[in-house]
């Protein structure tokens, strides 16, 4: 298919979509697309099936933009697109043009992560692909969406998450769940290695509470020539820095005293929740070993939340098998 052809194409399509005959659009696409397809003329499907997924969207036709753009994705993985600058600048415009309340899109976005994870550079899916969709859904007050692409983001991910995190504390009107809402950044980023997005978000997220005025300004301590800030009232948050510490170090004897030292105000808080994830720690930081092992994009993209904020039945709870 010329280009001259395509552009023909498309503005015939563009003209029924003008006169609402979306249906018509819509099939007209689908059939000269699947032609080309068979033809293994892939370049071609992939630009014909782009613009009109735009022009569907655009124009508020969900379902069949979805539809589209989905088959979009299918052709990607058929003609073994690679995750470069230009599939990925398609992807994130068609997620842009998604309503928020579109069915279709949670159907593209999993079709997204499963083509960068079969041709990215990394196993799981491509980060970048997944900061995008972690910071849409965090903006749109989708934690249990936004987390699981965050966690698995790039170095900018940690602040949003941590925001996230922080703003669904401040509605809870106990403050001594603080600790709850940042553990689940902090061993979640641990879980997968990634030291430097938990203490990225840690520190985002203690800088908003000391700045809240919800707690006594904490010490300062300097431990082993790092700086720690001691909250009398919150020995959680004094765990949660000093445990990223001992990653860091890879100080196996300081992981084991961590846990003897804070172990009932880890059982009082989390009622036994973290056990798994810490052990999941221990192993990947230092040689701990442990029993089971698991899959990390299938763990990660299951929910980390039991539950919404706001009252001693609805406190989130970590669930180790999720932060494998």
């Amino acid at each position: 298919m010329s280009s001259s052809k395509l552009n023909k194409t498309l503005e015939r399509v563009k003209q029924r979509i003008a006169d609402h005959q979306f249906y018509e659009a819509h099939q007209a696409l689908k059939t000269v697309a699947a032609r080309y397809i068979k033809s293994q003329d892939y370049g071609q499907a992939i630009e014909l099936l782009y613009h009109g997924a735009q022009e569907l969207l655009t124009a508020g036709e969900g379902g069949s933009g979805g539809d589209l753009s989905c088959y979009l994705v299918d052709t990607y993985k058929l003609a073994k697109i690679p995750v470069d600058g230009a599939s990925k600048a398609r992807v994130v415009q068609l997620f842009n043009l998604f309503k928020e309340d579109e069915p279709r899109r949670k159907e593209f976005v999993q079709d997204v992560v499963q083509w960068s994870a079969s041709f990215g550079e990394v196993g799981y899916g491509d980060p970048e692909l997944f900061h995008v969709f972690g910071s849409a859904f965090a903006s749109e007050d989708l934690p249990y969406e936004a987390e699981k692409f965050l966690l698995l983001g790039t170095k900018d991910s940690p602040v949003v998450l941590a925001q996230l995190l922080y703003e669904w504390f401040s509605e809870d009107p106990e403050v001594g769940t603080v600790a709850f809402y940042i553990s689940r950044a902090v061993l979640g980023y641990l879980t997968v290695g990634n030291i430097r997005g938990a203490r990225q978000a840690l520190d985002h997220y203690l800088s908003n509470f000391i700045a809240s005025g919800r707690t006594t300004p904490p010490k300062r301590l300097s431990v082993a020539g790092d700086d720690i800030a001691e909250f009398s009232q919150f020995p959680l948050l004094n765990f949660l820095q000093l445990l990223i510490r001992a990653c860091q170090r890879e100080n196996a004897d300081l992981f084991k005293r961590l846990r003897f030292r804070y172990k009932n105000d880890i059982k009082d808080a989390f009622d036994g929740g973290v056990d798994e994830a810490l052990a999941k720690i221990g192993e990947r930081f230092f040689g701990i070993p442990v029993r089971t092992q698991g899959n990390l994009l299938q763990d990660l993209m299951g929910s980390l939340f039991s539950g919404p904020p706001g009252g001693e039945q609805n406190r989130p709870q970590i669930q180790g098998n999720d932060l494998d």
